[in-house]
């Protein structure tokens, strides 16, 4: 594969992952990413200026790091943000065999609507932990 079209297929991937966690930070696209690539920040940093500044395929303001988004930038956005961050910081840190069986943001059941649902396995044979997140601002 040709580092052109490389090159886009990642950024379709970038944009993807902004679409389905909005409200991104740097840091959390770099360790998703780029984490494993030698000058993986650099190479983030350049990718996502690109993204922005060029090709006009992402948003971007500054809140401590720049936060990427799609679309209108909405009013609640540091919910959506701090939401977004709540989710890696649970996924940078499980280690195998834990992980993330299942998530869904906005979750409603019937007596009303959850920021989200997760349902985590801790062990091999399956066996985790189910909560809902409510994040306050």
């Amino acid at each position: 594969m040709n580092t052109f079209l490389y090159a886009c297929e990642r950024e379709n991937r970038i944009r993807g992952f902004v679409l389905l966690f909005p409200y991104c930070s740097t840091s959390i696209i770099y360790q998703y990413f780029f984490v494993n690539l030698p000058s993986g920040k650099r190479k983030a940093r350049q990718v996502l200026e690109r993204m922005v500044k060029k090709r006009g395929t992402l948003k971007r303001f500054k809140y401590g790091e720049y936060i990427y988004y799609l679309g209108k930038k909405s009013p609640q956005w540091l919910h959506m943000y701090n939401v977004t961050k709540f989710h890696f910081d649970i996924y940078f840190n499980l280690q195998n065999p834990q992980k993330i069986i299942y998530y869904k943001r906005e979750y409603e059941y019937p007596f009303g609507k959850a920021d989200a649902l997760y349902y985590i396995q801790l062990r091999a044979d399956g066996s985790g932990i189910k909560f809902f997140l409510e994040m306050d601002d």
